[in-house]
């Protein structure tokens, strides 16, 4: 049996060592000041000529606007990494490499056209990121993003709206008649309603696009099943799961890639010092805790002389 005694010892040595370690690592984070002292590069993109809609064919220019807002020149500044969908290129991206002092901007230009998977699904996007070798004071924008509409095509999205008894996203449960069912786009604007019928199925007609769905008086269960996308000449199917609620928050954007989420093939980008902190200090603990526990085991079953 362990006494309080060395049960309070136990966890003073083990908070000592979690202090010791979580001081350590903020000594190993940059600070401010330091971050002070780096360039931080800004990058937006452009895209010519501007148009409310884009057809399949037509020739753009998309600009890489970069800023650098730091105190440091940025050295062999590049574009590290990126993703795009809908456009067509004949070229690789830029492969351009320049220092920037502070305060300065430097654009270049990449020539595409808008190709056929921009109409089924409606749009065309892209994200680009940069990166120096003098360091980066704010990573979290340095990816340059852009989207741009293409309408003309509509496929269909079928489904069933179910009540989820079980708890378990199981579609086989019965379906829920009668309800309204809205579909709103990206922006939040509704691009169509309907009714379900007997079973709980529904069937609707919709520009190619991503869509969120809602049911008033009910809340949709997980945190995608709302999101749907629709591909011209195709067919999405979806099963919304409901639980009892109030009515369902607004769309979630999910066609553009946003700042804390890059898009496919980007690196990660963005501070993570607050989550290695919080890693580093559970595991020193537990370690710590562990290494006590296990020095006093040995004492315990030493032999007396």
């Amino acid at each position: 049996m362990i006494s309080a005694h060395p049960l309070r010892r136990l966890l003073l040595s083990t908070a000592a060592l979690a202090a010791a370690g979580i001081a350590s690592a903020g000594i190993v984070a940059p600070s401010p000041a330091m971050a002070a002292s780096l360039p931080d590069l800004q990058v937006k993109i452009a895209v010519a000529p501007v148009k409310a809609t884009y057809a399949v064919g037509d020739t753009i220019t998309t600009t890489f606007i970069v800023v650098n807002v730091g105190a440091a020149t940025a050295k062999n500044a590049r574009i590290e990494g990126g993703n795009e969908e809908g456009i067509d290129r004949k070229t690789d991206e830029p492969s351009d490499q320049f220092d920037l002092a502070p305060g300065a901007s430097r654009s270049f230009a990449w020539a595409g056209t808008v190709g056929e998977a921009a109409a089924v699904q409606g749009f065309a996007t892209g994200a680009w990121a940069f990166t120096n070798d003098a360091g980066e004071a704010n990573p979290d924008d340095n990816t340059g993003r852009f989207r741009i509409e293409v309408p003309g095509s509509t496929g269909v999205l079928s489904g069933k709206v179910y009540v989820d008894v079980k708890g378990d996203f199981d579609s086989d449960q019965p379906g829920l008649a009668g309800v309204a069912l809205t579909v709103a786009d990206a922006k939040g604007k509704t691009a169509g309603t309907t009714k379900t019928g007997a079973d709980g199925a529904f069937t609707m007609t919709l520009p190619a696009g991503v869509y969120v769905l809602s049911v008033a008086g009910w809340k949709v269960e997980g945190e995608n099943s709302a999101n749907a996308q629709v591909l011209g000449g195709q067919t999405a199917s979806i099963a919304l799961p409901l639980v009892p609620g109030g009515s369902q928050p607004g769309p979630t954007r999910t066609a553009t890639p946003a700042p804390s989420s890059p898009a496919p093939g980007l690196p990660v980008t963005g501070s993570q010092t607050g989550r290695t902190l919080l890693v580093g200090a559970a595991v020193i603990v537990i370690g710590a805790a562990a290494f006590v526990v296990g020095r006093r085991r040995r004492r315990r079953f030493v032999l007396p002389d």
